[in-house]
């Protein structure tokens, strides 16, 4: 699909996905910026799509929001892992790609009801297609503006879901932290935090990467490699 911009003023019925109510909502942030609940900055600076991510609010249409997946891994694979090439044992994770993470996990106390963008189905109902959903960054200011018009067109959803693209299988999550959306009725749930870079951190880590073939490397050369966040 060629990039083109939201049908506006236009609305269309969309279709929608429940996620019931104490399902894990797994969030991963920084030990530098305490991972909260909802965000509400602004990272669009000068239109650049390299800040923030896909469905961001903008100063045109501000919002609280929040990044999620509906598993662990995901969130890992579409930060830390993004940029971690294999080698024939596998591929090894420096230390400065995940010390000063934090993984959060969230619930809500209702059921909420996102915007479906998985299949075919779901993108023809949005007068899209996997553009939207595969896009890089250079493209999101114009992603962000879809994610614009689909709140128009869906007043009561709580957020959005589609397929991670660096986690095949993995869902990824935007929330809208509106008061009158889910801003009220998600939380922290009992898992609570739980930070990387310390032994029950790693230990913890080991486990969810080992199905990958990914292991954290014993020595560090303290470079970071690559970006972080969801998208």
């Amino acid at each position: 699909m060629p990039r083109v911009e939201p049908p506006r003023p236009a609305t269309v019925e969309l279709r929608h996905q429940t996620v019931a109510a104490g399902l894990p909502l797994w969030r991963l942030g920084s030990v530098r910026r305490p991972a909260g609940v909802f965000r509400d900055d602004i990272l669009d600076v000068d239109d650049d799509g390299r800040l923030g991510g896909r469905f961001d609010p903008t100063k045109e249409c501000p919002y609280p929001y929040s990044y999620v997946a509906l598993d662990p891994v995901t969130p890992l694979a579409e930060s830390i892992l993004r940029d971690a090439p294999y080698q024939a044992g596998g591929r090894l994770l420096p230390r400065s790609k995940y010390a000063h993470k934090v993984m959060m996990c969230l619930e809500a106390s209702r059921s909420l009801t996102l915007i479906r963008l998985i299949d075919a189905e779901d993108l023809a109902a949005a007068r899209t297609d996997t553009w939207l959903v595969h896009a890089e960054s250079p493209d999101y200011p114009l992603t962000r503006r879809w994610a614009h018009w689909f709140r128009d067109c869906s007043p009561r959803a709580d957020g959005m879901i589609w397929p991670s693209k660096r986690h095949p299988g993995g869902h990824v999550a935007l929330l809208f932290g509106d008061p009158d959306r889910c801003g009220s009725v998600v939380g922290p749930s009992p898992f609570g935090t739980r930070m990387l870079g310390s032994e029950d951190g790693e230990r913890w880590l080991r486990g969810l990467l080992a199905p990958l073939l990914t292991f954290l490397a014993p020595d560090d050369d303290g470079i970071d490699r690559g970006p972080t966040g969801l998208g």
